[in-house]
C-alpha cells in the first residue's frame, strides 16, 4: 500500500527559476493562456515579474533587492476582464 500524502505537505512550486529566456517565458504565458484561468495567468505573470525583479537585482546591487523586497511575493495585482 503506497502512502498518501496531502496535497498541503507538497511544497510550493515557483517556476520563476525557470524561466531563463525568452522563448521559455513565451511558452509558459502560452500554455497559460491557452488554460483560461485568469487567477493563473495572475500568478504567473507575478512569476515573470519575479524573475525580472531576479535580474534587476543582481545588475542593481543594493538598490534592486530593497525594491525585491518591496515588490515582494504576491504584490503584482492583475485585473483580468
Amino acid at each position: 500500500m503506497s502512502k498518501r500524502i496531502k496535497i498541503s505537505d507538497l511544497p510550493e512550486f515557483d517556476a520563476a527559476p525557470y524561466l531563463d529566456s525568452e522563448a521559455s517565458i513565451a511558452a509558459y504565458l502560452t500554455d497559460i493562456l491557452e488554460v483560461g484561468d485568469g487567477a493563473l495567468l495572475a500568478s504567473a505573470l507575478g512569476e515573470i515579474a519575479r524573475r525580472g525583479m531576479t535580474e534587476i537585482a543582481k545588475s542593481g546591487g543594493s538598490r534592486g533587492r530593497r525594491c525585491i523586497r518591496r515588490c515582494g511575493r504576491g504584490a503584482l495585482r492583475v485585473s483580468i476582464r
